[in-house]
Order: structure tokens, then C-alpha cells, then sequence
């Protein structure tokens, strides 16, 4: 059927395309201004970028689809799905580093055991074309390996726009440093959790490979990292301490403003 009187155009001919300058903690209680993320309600906060009438689109997470209107002064989340860059995988005399573009949803202390996706529904349709898993277990065979290799523990660094991965050669117990033994008790914790177990001082001097007489060595570092607070004792209220067991204690991700605030506890 012909429509003489359509024209026909692309979109940014009739409208202005743009996005958000702020990632997700940008967010404040008491805000003036609607800020919208990726999350089915918008939070607030204190700026303003765009003004007038718009439809907002979620560009990543369980709400990807949905389209929000709203008429007035608000800000948005920053959506860049064209991250410059690419995965990197460097090798050096004493490490292994392995590198992407972006930076992550979950809190990288929380790699072993948490999970958020960007797109559930791309995951879900992946994982059943036998593409990947949809819940990712690939760091939790990485730290299984570095504890059965005894190596140190792996290190995460989040920069402006990369994610990298640290994997070191092997030390030995007193060639690594305080925060190393602190890292690796928290993992150990976080292993033994997705293991549905629970560390020990027992389980921590296996992993360090720590004879029986020197149990003190793994209380001390259990001591320094309850004191870091990335462990938590799993009774609190037990009095024995030969018999106490532990989890990691750290949040899923960043802040309660991020796309998924129902996941920040864990």
C-alpha cells in the first residue's frame, strides 16, 4: 500500500539519542530529580541532564525491553555497549594477567560466588544452545586450582573502563605478605561456600599446607581478616573457637543503587 505522505527518517532526524554521564552510586536518598538506571523503579538524585518529554530504554539487565516515559526533569544511568577495547592475556615471569574492556556489575570480591547478569534473557538462550554456562562457575575452578597448586591468592583491579585478573606464580606461606594471606582466607571462605561447606582453621591450614603444631599461624590469620571484616563467623553466639567455622563477608555489589539493590546482602 503506498503512503505518499510518510517520509521516511532515521530516528535521530526527529529526536535527540543520548545517554547518561553517571554509573548506577550516583543515586541518593532524598535526590530532587528522577534518576533512571537499568532498575524497574528510578531512584533519585541531585542533577538533572535531560528535560521535556522522553521514553527511556534499559540498555542492559532483567528489564532490557521495557520502554519508561516520563515528561519532565530527570538524569539517567551512563550505557555505553560499545566498550573500546578488547580481551588481553598477559604473560610475565611471576604472573598471568588476563584483562577485558568494561567494568563489572557484581563487587569483584564477589566472583567466586556471586552472580548478576547483564541480559538473563541472552544467558538463558545461550546457555540452552550449549554456547556457556548461564551462571559462570570459571572462577570458582580457578581458585580451586590455585589452592590445590597452592599458589597465592588471585587478585582483581578495577580501573575506569578494565577489568583485570591476576594469577601468580607459586610462594611459599611466609613469602606472602599480610594482605595475600588476608586475600586468600577470604577465597578459601568463599570456596568452601559455593562447596556448601564452611571454613575452618582445620580447612585453612590444609590450604596453606600448615602442620597441626602451628595452628596458630592460621588463627592469626583468620584473626586479621575478621578484623578487615571480609570474614564473618557463621555462629556468633558459640563460644568454642577450636570449632568455629566462617563465611566471606562482603556485598554483592557496590551500593544499594545499583541495577539490582534486591542483591546487595549476601
Amino acid at each position: 500500500m503506498k503512503t505518499p505522505h510518510w517520509q521516511i527518517k532515521n530516528l535521530n532526524e526527529i529526536c535527540l539519542i543520548g545517554t547518561g554521564k553517571h554509573d548506577a552510586n550516583h543515586a541518593t536518598q532524598n535526590g530532587k530529580y528522577k534518576f533512571y538506571t537499568c532498575a524497574k523503579e528510578p531512584f533519585y538524585c541531585d542533577t538533572m541532564k535531560f528535560s521535556g518529554e522522553c521514553l527511556i530504554l534499559p540498555g542492559n539487565g532483567v528489564n532490557v525491553g521495557e520502554v519508561f516515559y516520563y515528561n519532565g526533569d530527570f538524569d539517567a544511568i551512563h550505557q555505553d555497549l560499545a566498550e573500546k577495547g578488547f580481551p588481553m592475556i598477559e604473560i610475565f615471569s611471576d604472573r598471568i594477567e588476563i584483562s577485558n574492556p568494561g567494568i563489572p556489575l557484581v563487587n569483584p570480591e564477589r566472583f567466586i560466588d556471586g552472580y548478576l547478569s547483564r541480559n538473563d534473557k541472552l544467558a538463558d538462550l545461550m546457555r540452552r544452545m550449549g554456547f556457556c554456562e548461564e551462571k559462570g562457575s570459571g572462577l570458582d575452578k580457578v581458585i580451586f586450582y590455585n589452592e590445590f597448586y597452592q599458589l597465592p591468592p588471585i587478585d582483581v583491579i578495577v580501573t575506569e573502563n578494565r577489568t583485570r585478573v591476576s594469577i601468580f606464580s607459586y610462594k611459599t606461606l611466609n613469602e606472602l605478605d599480610k594482605k595475600e594471606k588476608v586475600r586468600a582466607c577470604y577465597q578459601h571462605a568463599c570456596l568452601k561456600y559455593v562447596s556448601n561447606e564452611k571454613m575452618t582453621n582445620q580447612s585453612l591450614r590444609d590450604r596453606f599446607k600448615i602442620e597441626d603444631k602451628n595452628s596458630a599461624i592460621a588463627s592469626r590469620i583468620i584473626r586479621d581478616s575478621l578484623e578487615e571484616k571480609l570474614i564473618k563467623e557463621d555462629d556468633p553466639e558459640s563460644k568454642s573457637r577450636k570449632y568455629a567455622s566462617y563465611l566471606g563477608d562482603y556485598p554483592l555489589i557496590y551500593k544499594k543503587t545499583r541495577c539490582h539493590p534486591e542483591l546487595v546482602e549476601g
